[in-house]
């Protein structure tokens, strides 16, 4: 697969750090909703009838799926650096189209056509059979959505889309972490503490 159209999809969404909505919702409309071409998609084990909260991935239009810590590891017999490579480049991409509170791109990609949910953020976040890097990439993503989402101080609209963690997940190729305490969930983005002591019902 090669990965070289979607820098050119980033490089069309942001310019010197600044989005470029006009390009941003073109491409979503194109790419994502009428095309469809192109993308690899992921899902959760318990969405597709396949192991529960465990990431899958398909490259082949739903047709088939791959664990994602089995496509990402350079061990497995099915590992194809190519595509591992597309995998990065598309998330990287998907951070560009939200970017500059980009309201219809969040939405296309985390509700209308579930191209990455919430829920799998947040359980990449959690899972410990993920390398480092691929956690620190759905970090920046997740920390993307929200920093979209919550100009300021709606932290339960957010929190009602966050999963309830059980532990602190600190990633070491960043400075972000994600904390819970019992049923609360606090996301810390360097020393911004995006939510905080609003109890998820």
């Amino acid at each position: 697969m090669n990965y070289r159209f979607l820098d050119l999809l980033h490089v069309l969404c942001v310019c010197d750090d600044v989005a470029i909505p006009n390009n941003q919702t073109y491409i979503v409309e194109r790419w994502m909703l009428c095309e469809q071409k192109g993308i690899f998609a992921t899902a959760r084990g318990q969405d597709i009838n396949r192991q529960p909260n465990i990431l899958y991935i398909s490259t082949d239009g739903n047709k088939t799926w791959l664990a994602l810590h089995e496509f990402v590891d350079e061990r497995h017999p099915q590992y194809d650096k190519d595509k591992h490579d597309f995998l990065l480049h598309q998330l990287d991409l998907y951070i560009a189209l939200c970017k500059g509170r980009n309201d219809f791109a969040i939405n296309i990609i985390t509700k209308e056509m579930r191209f990455m949910t919430w829920e799998e953020t947040f359980l990449a976040l959690r899972s410990d059979i993920l390398p480092d890097a691929i956690r620190a990439k759905y970090c920046d993503i997740t920390t993307m959505y929200v920093r979209l989402r919550v100009p300021r101080c709606a932290w339960e609209e957010v929190l009602s889309e966050f999963l309830p963690l059980s532990e602190c997940i600190r990633i070491d190729p960043s400075e972000k972490a994600i904390y819970a305490v019992e049923d609360y969930t606090i996301l810390v983005v360097g020393t911004i503490t995006f939510c905080s002591t609003l109890k998820i019902k």
